[in-house]
C-alpha cells in the first residue's frame, strides 16, 4: 500500500531535470534577444571599429565573467556551501542570462533554484546569492567613491580636499558596513519583512569579508578595462589617466539601470547614461558608439561563458 505506479515515478523523476531544462532555456532565450537588440542598435552607427581592441575587450569581459562567477564562488564555499568550482561557474555563468529576463530577480532566482540542484539548502544559497549582489554593489560604489578626487580635478570650482575627506569618509563607511554584524543585523531584518525567507546567520570573519571583496574590486576594474579598450576600438582621444573616470562612469551606469525595473539588466538606460557621461571625454558619436559596442560585447562574453560552462 502507498506505493507510486510506475509511471508516476518516472515523471518524478524526470520532473526536476524537465524543469531545470525548461529554466536554462528561457535564460538563453533572454540572451538572445538581448544580443539581437544590441546588434541591431551597433549596425546604426556607421563606424570603422578597431578590430584589435574590440578582440582585446571581448576577451577582458570573458575574463570578467569568470572572475565574477569564481567570486561568487568564494562566497558560496565561505559559508559553507559544499559546492566545487565547476558546478558553481556552471551556475554562475547560465544563471547570470536570467538578468536579460524583464524584472530584475530572475537570475538570483535562478541562481538560488541551480544552486538548490546541487545540494546546497535553500536558506544557504539564498544567502550565498543576496551577499553576492551586495559585495558587487558595494564594489561599484567604492569605485566611484575612489575617482571622486579624479573627477573633482577636472572641475575648478570643486575644493579638492573636500572631496578627497568626503571620498575617505565614504571608504570608512561603506568598509564598516560589510562587517559580519551589520550584514547578519541586515539579515534578520529581512527575515522579519520576508517571514518566508530564512537567512543563516554569517560566521566568516571580517577579514574573510574584506578579502573576498577585494575580488569584486578587481572585478569592476576588468570592467573598467574593457571600458577602456572598447572606447579604443572607436576613438583613441582618450588616456589611461581617465581610467578612475572611466570606472565610476560604468559603474554609475550600472547602478542606474540596475533601478530601472521595467529595463532587462538595464538594456538601453545603461547605454544612454554612459554615452551621455562618456560624451564629456569624446565626441557624442564616439560616445554613442562605444557604450552599445561595450553592451554587446558583454552581452555575447556572458552568452559565451555560459555555454562554454553549461557543457562542463
Amino acid at each position: 500500500m502507498g506505493t507510486e505506479p510506475p509511471s508516476q515515478k518516472r515523471f518524478s523523476a524526470l520532473w526536476p531535470a524537465a524543469l531545470k531544462a525548461v529554466v536554462v532555456l528561457l535564460l538563453f532565450g533572454g540572451l538572445a534577444v538581448a544580443l539581437e537588440g544590441g546588434w541591431e542598435r551597433l549596425r546604426e552607427y556607421e563606424w570603422q571599429f578597431e578590430p584589435w581592441a574590440v578582440a582585446v575587450s571581448f576577451v577582458v569581459m570573458s575574463l570578467a565573467s569568470v572572475w565574477a562567477g569564481l567570486a561568487w564562488w568564494a562566497v558560496a564555499r565561505a559559508f559553507g556551501a559544499p559546492i566545487a568550482a565547476r558546478p558553481a561557474l556552471r551556475i554562475y555563468s547560465t544563471s547570470n542570462l536570467g538578468k536579460y529576463l524583464p524584472g530584475k530577480v530572475w537570475h538570483a532566482f535562478a541562481r538560488v533554484y541551480l544552486t538548490q540542484q546541487e545540494g546546497v539548502p535553500l536558506a544557504l544559497a539564498t544567502t550565498a546569492v543576496v551577499t553576492d549582489i551586495v559585495l558587487y554593489i558595494a564594489a561599484g560604489l567604492l569605485v566611484m567613491v575612489l575617482a571622486l578626487p579624479s573627477i573633482a580635478s577636472s572641475f575648478a570650482v570643486v575644493d579638492g580636499r573636500l572631496v578627497v575627506g568626503v571620498a575617505l569618509v565614504g571608504l570608512v563607511v561603506g568598509l564598516a558596513l560589510l562587517h559580519p554584524a551589520v550584514l547578519n543585523w541586515s539579515f534578520r531584518l529581512a527575515a522579519r519583512l520576508m517571514p518566508s525567507r530564512s537567512f543563516p546567520p554569517i560566521e566568516a570573519s571580517y577579514a574573510t569579508i574584506l578579502k573576498i571583496f577585494v575580488l569584486y574590486v578587481i572585478l569592476w576594474v576588468l570592467y573598467t578595462t574593457a571600458l577602456f579598450v572598447g572606447i579604443r576600438a572607436v576613438y583613441d582621444g582618450v588616456s589611461t589617466a581617465a581610467l578612475p573616470t572611466l570606472g565610476a562612469i560604468y559603474a554609475l551606469s550600472y547602478l542606474s539601470g540596475l533601478i530601472m525595473p521595467l529595463a532587462p539588466a538595464g538594456l538601453g538606460v545603461r547605454e544612454g547614461l554612459m554615452a551621455l557621461l562618456l560624451s564629456q571625454l569624446m565626441p557624442v558619436p564616439a560616445a554613442a558608439a562605444a557604450s552599445v559596442l561595450v553592451r554587446v560585447l558583454q552581452v555575447a562574453a556572458e552568452g559565451l561563458c555560459a555555454a562554454l560552462f553549461s557543457r562542463v
